[in-house]
C-alpha cells in the first residue's frame, strides 16, 4: 500500500525507477516476500497509473514508510473498518452483551463511526480497540496489552444506576404585605393644595383691585 502511495505521485521517469528498486531492495530486508513486479511492462507513466489504480481501490489517503515496515496488520492486531450511514439511533452490543443507544440525529451529525468522538470512545472501552486518529479507518487490537480492561468496564455497566431525580418545584410565594407608609407634612398639605393656591390668589386680585381705587 505504501508503494502503490507513492508511486502514484511521481513524475518522472528517474524517480519511478529509483523508488521501484528501493521497494524491491526493502521487499528481500523486512523479509515481506510481496509478490508483485513494481515496474509496469509500459512503461513509468504505465506504472504511476496501475498505482494509482491500486491505491484507489484500496482507498489509500495515509501510507507510511514506517507502516510498511512494521504494520500491525501483519500479525492481525489491526482492522480498518469504515461505517458510514449509521442510523439516527443507534444501538451498540459489546461483546460483553453491554448496550448503549447513541442519538445521532443532529443536523451537524456525520453518522460516521470514524468521525463520531462519543462511538469512538464507546468502542475503545468496550471492544478493546484503539483508534489510530492519523488513520481514518485504522483501529488496532488492545485485548493483549490490557486483559483487565474489558471486564471492568462491563462489571461498571452492570451496577444499578438510580433513577434520575426530577427537578425541584418551583414555589412562588405571595409578597408579604407592606403596612402604612409614614405620613410626612406634604402628604397631609397636597390634597388641600389646589384649594389654598386658589384662595391665596383671590385674595392677592382683592388687594391688587383695592390698589387701584386708591
Amino acid at each position: 500500500m505504501w508503494g502503490a502511495y507513492v508511486l502514484s505521485r511521481l513524475t518522472s521517469r528517474a524517480r519511478v525507477i529509483r523508488f521501484v528498486r528501493e521497494l524491491e531492495k526493502l521487499n528481500q530486508e523486512w523479509e515481506l516476500d510481496v509478490p508483485i513486479r513494481w515496474y509496469h511492462p509500459g512503461g513509468w507513466k504505465a506504472t504511476v497509473e496501475a498505482a494509482r489504480h491500486m491505491a484507489d481501490a484500496f482507498d489509500v489517503v495515509y501510507a507510511t514508510r514506517t507502516g510498511a515496515h512494521k504494520s500491525s496488520h501483519y500479525d492481525g492486531e489491526a482492522v480498518d473498518v469504515t461505517a458510514v450511514g449509521l442510523p439516527r439511533k443507534l444501538v451498540l452490543t459489546a461483546p460483553s452483551g453491554v448496550q448503549a443507544s447513541f442519538d445521532l440525529s443532529q443536523g451537524d451529525e456525520p453518522r460516521d463511526l470514524n468521525l463520531t468522538p462519543e462511538l469512538i470512545d464507546w468502542v475503545e472501552l468496550h471492544f478493546q480497540m484503539k483508534k489510530l486518529k492519523m488513520d481514518y479507518p485504522h483501529w488496532d487490537d488492545t485485548a493483549d496489552a490490557d486483559p483487565a480492561r474489558h471486564a471492568m468496564a462491563a462489571a461498571a455497566a452492570a451496577e444499578p444506576r438510580p433513577p434520575p431525580q426530577a427537578p425541584a418545584p418551583i414555589v412562588i410565594s405571595a409578597p408579604a404585605p407592606v403596612g402604612p407608609l409614614a405620613r410626612t407634612w406634604f402628604d397631609l398639605a397636597y390634597p388641600t393644595a389646589p384649594i389654598g393656591a386658589g384662595a391665596l390668589g383671590l385674595v392677592l386680585i382683592g388687594l391688587g383691585l383695592r390698589r387701584r381705587r386708591a
